[in-house]
């Protein structure tokens, strides 16, 4: 059990790390056009999306601990973040796991 534990995680890891690595392509004048827009809004801004917003949102608004991290870094340095709502999986047909 402890080899499956550990062959999940290290695929786990490596399979973020190439996502990570793929967001590279995304980065481009457009990328850098939407940074100044999000930068120059006056007033609130209302980012929502579903899946694992939740985790995210956690991230972003995180201000110690594990969840902590670059993501949380990036976003508090030009925004202040508040996670207003968490919404149940039983909102939502099918429920997810």
């Amino acid at each position: 059990m402890k080899n499956a534990i550990l062959e999940t995680a290290l695929q786990t890891v490596q399979l973020e790390a190439k996502s990570i690595a793929d967001l590279a392509t995304f980065l481009d004048a457009s990328f850098v056009k939407a940074i100044e827009l999000l930068n120059n809004c006056k007033g609130r801004l209302v980012f929502s999306w579903i899946g694992k917003s939740a985790l995210i949102a956690q991230k972003i608004v995180a201000n110690t601990g594990r969840s902590y991290g670059y993501i949380s870094l990036y976003f508090q340095y030009f925004f202040d973040w508040k996670l207003l709502s968490k919404i149940s999986p039983a909102a939502f047909y099918p429920s997810p796991k």
